[in-house]
């Protein structure tokens, strides 16, 4: 089967744009930004709430 032009121009790729450098920041002891790891403890906890549990409760 031949392939039939229906006149519809085709969309261009949108080019993606280079990431930027960060500069590596230290908040309290933990270092943030410029390529620093991310500390096992900053995903799983807030502020005492067992993950899994809703960090706020509302009323």
């Amino acid at each position: 089967m031949t392939a039939v032009p229906l006149g519809v121009p085709e969309v261009p790729a949108r080019p993606i744009a280079a990431r930027r450098v960060s500069r590596r920041i230290h908040v309290g002891p933990v270092a943030v930004g410029g390529g620093a790891p991310v500390p096992p403890g900053a995903v799983d906890e807030q502020d005492g709430v067992a993950p899994g549990e809703p960090a706020v409760t509302v009323s």
